[in-house]
């Protein structure tokens, strides 16, 4: 990932009432629309879904 792209983490709201983490990536414009990607995993509050997200992240970056 080069410096133009940036990143986001949110929570997503499941029917269970659980929180999926969900990772986002967006790159320049030219290169396209930003990426969203619902992780793995079903988390009992959002907060908990954002952590998830952010060690997905991490882990991606130290790849």
């Amino acid at each position: 990932m080069n410096d133009n792209w940036t990143a986001d983490i949110e929570a997503e709201l499941l029917r269970s009432g659980r929180y999926a983490p969900v990772l986002i990536l967006v790159p320049p414009p030219e290169v396209g629309p930003p990426l969203r990607r619902i992780l793995p995993g079903e988390y009992p509050s959002a907060e908990h879904a954002k952590l998830a997200a952010l060690d997905a992240f991490a882990e991606m970056s130290r790849q």
